[in-house]
């Protein structure tokens, strides 16, 4: 082959790969467009993330409410008790109004102290019950994959593993049905609709969701209720740090003045309420 044709057709390989290749603009242009995507498909991303953790916060619910009724029905169809009920209902050892006005207590399953429970209970209280008598046997079910203050499940599931350690859950445990002081409350005497436990939150006042909350009624079921403005996230606020039969608990905030026997029935209203704007 002629020199001069070889080099023709080396001149045209290097045109051909010039016209290939990427400039620093090509890329830099890449690079930003790939950005302002990520950008747009951020908040979807993040708000898929917490859909499915709602929905696994609300199976583990459903979990826990199977444990309710398996116990109720080894136990003369009794709710699990702690040490937030009402003094006539349980022995309990000693005063233990130190630990109803601490905000971790509405969420505890296991006192690191025995002689903080109820008597004859090893420290353990309200849903713990269910662990303890092998109703539910994984831990994890209590609690919550969005909750981020204290106590996520990353941090504590650890101390199931020891003894004498306080166990704190992520969820609310109903103490209060407007009973007669010292009658035990009947599983399937309650009203199937009302709720029986919420989604809870740590000392630190972060709510398991910021926008709603699950809800376990009697029969079971789940319910999930948006919450944008915050209020039904008030209630659950009240309803963690109170007591029957007291008028003064102690918030995230400081001293309220609150009804305890109205907050729950409050949720159930205000729970009611929001459902039927969500099927409308």
């Amino acid at each position: 082959m002629p020199a001069v044709h070889t080099i023709q057709a080396l001149r045209r390989r290097c045109n051909t790969a010039a016209r290939g290749a990427f400039t620093l603009i090509d890329v830099l242009v890449s690079i930003g467009v790939m950005g302002l995507l990520i950008a747009i498909m951020l908040p979807s991303l993040t708000s898929v993330r917490e859909t499915a953790r709602r929905v696994a916060c609300g199976s583990n619910m459903r979990q826990v409410g199977l444990g309710v009724h398996l116990y109720a029905d080894a136990n003369r169809e009794k709710l699990p008790p702690t040490v937030r009920s009402e003094t006539e209902r349980y022995q309990l050892r000693g005063d233990k109004s130190s630990l109803i006005n601490t905000a971790a207590e509405a969420m505890t399953m296991r006192f690191a102290s025995e002689k903080d429970g109820i008597k004859n209970s090893d420290g353990w209280d309200g849903l713990g019950y269910l662990y303890a008598g092998g109703h539910l046997s994984a831990p994890g079910v209590f609690y919550c994959p969005s909750h981020s203050g204290n106590f996520r499940a990353s941090e504590v599931l650890t101390d199931w593993q020891q003894d004498d350690v306080q166990l704190v859950g992520n969820y609310n445990l109903r103490v209060d049905y407007g009973t007669v002081p010292g009658q035990h409350v009947r599983l399937g005497r309650l009203d199937s609709r009302i709720a029986l436990v919420t989604d809870g939150f740590s000392e630190n006042g972060v709510l398991n969701h910021a926008e709603g909350a699950n809800v376990l009624r009697v029969d079971g079921s789940v319910k999930w209720f948006m919450d944008r403005n915050g209020n039904l996230g008030s209630l659950l606020n009240q309803a963690a740090f109170s007591m029957p039969g007291s008028e003064h608990s102690s918030g995230p905030s400081g001293p309220t003045h609150i009804d305890p026997g109205s907050i729950w029935e409050d949720i159930d209203r205000n729970a009611g309420r929001a459902k039927s704007r969500r099927d409308r």
